[in-house]
């Protein structure tokens, strides 16, 4: 049913509170997750010229999120872009025929989710999107913690 899900990442917890939902579902239909990282570009500064750095961060910061369920036998690509997020996340979309979206609902301060990012993937994707529901912000810490 679902072949291939993305998962938006901005490099913030909140935005991480989607990936249990996403192993869930790529466990059971067998799917391939898509980890993307938007990097917002630097005002007046074109691609060719970003730091080598700015995607050496991404990579590896997905790297590390992809490893616990590379582990448990899933297939995880990392997918590192620069640009508009909302844009950028519906190019990897149609590129790379994804079946459902899954990512935190709201559009709190981390990243680029604070720039009306659901907001526009709801408005303008084709494909269905699974809102999860995060936790609040004094909240995340304290369900991310076992012994609590």
């Amino acid at each position: 049913m679902y072949d291939r899900i993305l998962v938006p990442l901005d490099g913030s917890p909140e935005a991480e509170e989607a990936l249990p939902h996403a192993r869930s579902l790529a466990s059971r239909f067998r799917s391939e997750l898509i980890l993307v990282r938007v990097d917002v570009p630097i005002p007046n500064l074109p691609e060719s010229r970003y730091p080598p750095q700015i995607e050496s961060t991404a990579s590896t910061y997905l790297k590390r999120v992809a490893e616990p369920m590379i582990l448990k036998q899933l297939r995880v690509r990392p997918v590192v872009v620069f640009g508009d997020p909302a844009h950028e996340i519906l190019s990897c979309v149609d590129r790379l025929r994804v079946d459902l979206i899954v990512l935190v609902a709201g559009d709190r301060v981390g990243g680029w989710r604070g720039r009306g990012v659901v907001a526009q993937l709801s408005r303008r994707s084709h494909v269905p999107l699974l809102l999860v529901r995060g936790h609040p912000p004094d909240r995340a810490a304290a369900h991310l913690d076992p012994g609590s």
